[in-house]
């Protein structure tokens, strides 16, 4: 079985909000869909180091190690009968409303209120890490 280990962060902004981004409909027909900031550990790093690497990457943010809040480790997602990604759980409060997508990622960006997240997710992992984050927030 492949084994892919990534991180998964909840970024959070004024008044509470959550940032959630979109996976275009070019890349996953026929609507796309909306998730937290999810992304590989490459290499060496550490998943404190790639969740950092990804949110510079994903929203044009700099946020130091320091400032991510670890929620769990060992989150197992089986994509297929041959495919799992085992994911490190993180949240950050974002220095900044301003956020600049990286276009051959995501298409959208949109912040909600904490109640409207659940309805807006497609994939039941992140709904299920939601109410993970929920409790720590």
């Amino acid at each position: 079985m492949r084994v892919r280990r990534s991180v998964e962060c909840w970024m959070t902004g004024e008044q509470g909000r959550v940032l959630l981004l979109h996976v275009s409909a070019e890349e996953v027909p026929p609507e796309g869909f909306w998730q937290p900031l999810t992304g590989g550990i490459k290499g060496d790093e550490t998943a404190a180091q790639a969740v950092a690497r990804e949110v510079f990457e994903e929203t044009g943010q700099v946020v130091g190690e320091g400032e991510f809040r670890f929620v769990a480790d060992g989150i197992r997602v089986k994509v297929s009968a041959d495919f799992e990604v085992v994911k490190s759980l993180f949240v950050v409060r974002l220095p900044s409303q301003v956020v600049t997508v990286e276009p051959s990622e995501h298409d959208d960006f949109r912040w909600v209120e904490p109640g409207e997240v659940s309805g807006l997710l497609h994939w039941e992992s992140n709904r299920e890490t939601w109410e993970q984050v929920q409790k720590v927030l």
